[in-house]
């Protein structure tokens, strides 16, 4: 089932209700239904993340601005697909594992931050290629002067640290 509007009354006697017009893809029919007869999945789990990676191009999965996957009326379409952001660079900035109502199965789904694209969106895990973020094991003040000689290279230029430790160095300040 797809919700594809909301509407809320209010009846003669002042009650409020409200709706769902809802195409059921099973029945092959639209149609209004009373909101409180539409379960949504439960967000089980939470948990922050300390990685970053690849939109892969094995899957299309839906792509979602409001939420993980048929958690809320605003996440029951795709606002977007997966297949758009092949291949761009982001940061994960947490994952949830959802219960879903109509199989009893749970998902993972990430919030990321495309850098990419320089959007925030949900994607379903099994989307992404992650890795951990690289650590500084060791700094040495060096302090002398320096010049860069291989003009043939195209290093990043990063400004806030070594890149990939951080969600502010998965990509070049200036070339």
């Amino acid at each position: 089932m797809t919700v594809i509007q909301q509407a809320t009354t209010t009846r003669g006697d002042g009650q409020t209700y409200t709706y769902y017009q809802v195409k059921d893809t099973t029945a092959n029919k639209t149609y209004w239904i009373d909101a409180r007869g539409v379960s949504y999945d439960q967000i089980i789990k939470t948990t922050q993340s300390d990685q970053y990676g690849k939109i892969s191009g094995d899957r299309n999965d839906w792509v979602l601005y409001n939420g993980p996957v048929h958690t809320s009326a605003s996440t029951m379409t795709a606002s977007d697909y997966g297949n758009h952001y092949v291949g761009d660079t982001i940061s994960v900035l947490q994952i949830v594992t959802t219960k879903r109502v109509s199989d009893g199965k749970n998902y993972q789904y990430a919030q990321v931050q495309d850098v990419t694209a320089n959007k925030t969106y949900w994607i379903d895990l099994r989307s992404l290629s992650l890795s951990n973020y690289a650590t500084i094991t060791s700094t040495n003040i060096i302090n002398r002067s320096a010049k860069i000689y291989d003009s043939a290279r195209n290093d990043w230029v990063l400004n806030a640290g070594p890149a990939f430790t951080s969600a502010t160095t998965l990509g070049p300040n200036a070339w």
